[in-house]
């Protein structure tokens, strides 16, 4: 059941709809007027460029108070908002202009869809939307597309840092690593990177195991007997590599 009806001088309308413009078009510079004459009031909406009509009117109409019935006889309404219902001015008119430049990109846009584009033709303006709107999809999927392939670039960028961090050893301190590196032989490098993963998580246990001093080979050494000194582990290796 519909609750009282709160009756509301048309500036407060216009208030209203000026308040949810904002919000939908943050940065547009809308223009939100009322009038009152007899019989009746109206607010009057004006912007340039920006959105087009038919998305300002999906947010004004529903601040109409007043409708025209097939007699052409006005009939009062109620809007609500914010869960309360109101009566304030009768009709929201919209009115959008464009800038010279950008209604010059919306008609060179319509030359590449439409033969023929003459300013005073019959269906000269539905051109001027069509264009525009095919305009904008354009733009957008454009804009879309970018940003695609940005994602994909960071991602890709992301991956190969990830890939040489995988690959690289521990690292104890960049230049002394590089020095100690280029002694090492492959068989020693191999050794290094399987302590890095059995050791993942515990870096600080291994630069600690180096700093008592022992080398590469006796701590991998020393990590080998002490997993297949387990006989369940033992066997569970033999069982996975040698065939019966």
């Amino acid at each position: 059941m519909q609750k009282d009806t709160i009756y509301e001088d048309a500036t407060e309308t216009a208030k209203k709809i000026k308040k949810e413009l904002k919000k939908a078009f943050p940065k547009m510079k809308f223009s939100v007027t009322s009038s009152k004459y007899a019989g009746g009031s109206s607010v009057y909406v004006k912007w340039i460029d920006g959105p087009m009509d038919e998305e300002v009117k999906s947010i004004t109409n529903k601040f109409k108070g007043a409708s025209v019935d097939i007699t052409d006889m006005k009939v009062s309404k109620s809007y609500e908002y914010e869960g309360k219902f109101y009566n304030g001015a009768d009709f929201v008119n919209t009115s959008r202009k464009l800038s010279a430049e950008y209604k010059a990109k919306i008609v060179a846009h319509a030359k590449t869809i439409y033969e023929d584009v003459y300013e005073y033709e019959y269906g000269y303006y539905q051109k001027l939307i069509n264009a525009e709107k095919d305009l904008l999809q354009s733009e957008s999927e454009s804009k879309a597309h970018a940003e695609r392939n940005s994602i994909e670039n960071q991602i890709e960028e992301k991956g190969s840092c990830s890939k040489v961090r995988q690959a690289s050893v521990i690292n104890f301190g960049e230049r002394k690593e590089k020095r100690e590196l280029l002694k090492m032989t492959p068989e020693q490098k191999l050794k290094l990177m399987t302590l890095e993963i059995v050791f993942k998580g515990k870096d600080d246990l291994l630069k600690a195991l180096f700093d008592e001093g022992q080398t590469i080979d006796e701590l991998f050494s020393s990590l080998a007997k002490s997993m297949f000194e387990i006989n369940d582990v033992n066997q569970g290796y033999i069982k996975h590599f040698v065939r019966n």
